[in-house]
């Protein structure tokens, strides 16, 4: 088996040691992670309200997707300068980080001064939906201060939230209350208990891709002194976890047909947790299989698309 680590490791590492696009090297296949929660807030208040503006919605979706970017990159850079990833011998197309920098195909400073860019775009988006919305500072503004706080920190020393088993706990309430209620906020200038609700379900979707992905980096996350909750838990308490973050979303959706205001449409969210109990096997399996690990991480990513994308779909068309 170690062979075959080696092997699959040696293939990716060939494969990436070309110049990256700016595209691979900030993953933004992975930007729909953010994207659908903040579409989810705008969706909730064309149900609630009736009523959406393009232009605060424009903004919030790039605002959110530069922001997405910027914090992908300041990960793969405050992880490889800790020497997380460079020591990461099991790395999959899903999860050990960026192979870029590793592989010294391209530079820190390069990725920093990306990162830079993305975070600028974020930063006039924010600042023109501020303005907009509170007529200056206002809550708009700490929500995307919060937000950003808890990307940069991810990894950022002092703090380095993932290094303390906090890192879990953080991307579920950026990527479901922050986002979910942030979008909701920009349109409306008020939040209510229906879009605090459903922000649970992409957290805990997303904590659930976060936790499977953790998997497969528990030997160099441990060596790097990289105290994830897959590190502090183990293999098999983390696909427990996961089992339990995935009825949890069941248990959301549940809760949200039962508001007057949501129609029964919201129900084809339980088709994203069903997939992801799927992946739970395939990773209770996947300790002595790599290909099982890959598959249940594949699966999980797309549970959370599925989900979210039926979500959205069933709250507009049941209406």
């Amino acid at each position: 088996m170690k062979l075959q680590d080696t092997l699959q490791g040696a293939e990716v590492a060939a494969r990436d040691r070309s110049r990256p696009s700016f595209f691979r090297l900030a993953r933004t296949p992975f930007i729909s992670a953010s994207v659908m929660p903040a579409l989810l807030g705008q969706v909730l208040t064309r149900v609630t309200v009736g009523r959406i503006n393009l232009l605060a919605a424009g903004l919030t979706l790039g605002g959110v997707a530069a922001a997405h970017v910027a914090a992908n990159l300041l990960n793969d850079l405050f992880d490889f300068l800790s020497g997380a990833d460079p020591c990461n011998r099991r790395r999959t197309p899903l999860s050990g980080g960026s192979p870029f920098l590793s592989n010294h195909v391209i530079s820190p400073q390069r990725v920093a001064a990306y990162a830079c860019a993305a975070g600028l775009v974020a930063l006039l988006c924010w600042g023109t939906l501020a303005w907009k919305v509170d007529h200056g500072w206002g809550p708009l503004s700490w929500i995307a201060l919060s937000g950003a706080l808890l990307a940069v920190f991810y990894t950022a020393p002092p703090v380095r939230l993932a290094y303390r088993s906090l890192g879990e706990p953080a991307i579920m309430v950026t990527f479901g209350p922050l986002l979910v209620c942030g979008a909701f906020y920009a349109q409306t200038g008020f939040v209510s208990f229906i879009p605090v609700l459903a922000s649970l379900y992409p957290g805990l979707l997303v904590g659930a891709v976060i936790l499977v992905n953790e998997l497969p980096d528990i030997p160099a996350d441990r060596a790097a002194g990289k105290n994830t909750l897959a590190v502090r838990w183990g293999y098999n308490a983390t696909v427990r976890l996961l089992l339990v973050v995935n009825l949890a979303a069941i248990l959301v959706v549940a809760a949200m047909v039962l508001h007057p205001a949501i129609t029964v449409g919201v129900l084809a969210g339980i088709l994203g947790p069903l997939v992801n109990i799927a992946a739970v096997a395939l990773a209770a399996a996947g300790e002595k299989s790599s290909g099982k690990l890959y598959l249940a991480q594949a699966t999980t990513i797309a549970g959370f698309n599925l989900g979210m994308a039926a979500m959205l779909a069933g709250l507009l068309l049941a209406r």
